[in-house]
């Protein structure tokens, strides 16, 4: 999220009661707080689930995904194929991604 800036030419550039340039900032910073925290206790929610099952991408040499939840993952154990659905134990949650144990290849 980002602080408004007006534009010349929009209706919005001539509101009278329009935020001062430190309010605007101020309450985008707010809102990347709440945001930031509202996903850690998503995501903390998710790891509570006995499985998760995770679409796999490879990215920098790990399985990483998402899951059915489109929340970020990382597969840890027996690499599975890119492109392949995988059923995952959920383990805790790093670096903004819910890390956890292959359990299962889909069609394996």
């Amino acid at each position: 999220m980002f602080p408004y800036s007006p534009r010349p030419g929009t209706p919005a550039a001539d509101w009278p009661d329009a935020l001062s340039k430190a309010e605007g900032t101020a309450r985008a910073a707010r809102l990347r707080g709440l945001a930031e925290s509202r996903k850690r206790s998503f995501l903390k929610t998710l790891i509570t689930l006995p499985q998760l099952t995770v679409l796999v991408e490879l990215t920098e040499g790990e399985s990483n995904g998402v899951c059915e939840f489109y929340a970020p993952c990382q597969v840890r154990g027996e690499s599975p194929r890119p492109g392949s659905l995988v059923r995952m134990r959920p383990e805790g949650v790093e670096s903004g991604r819910i890390v956890g144990t292959l359990l299962q290849q889909e069609g394996a």
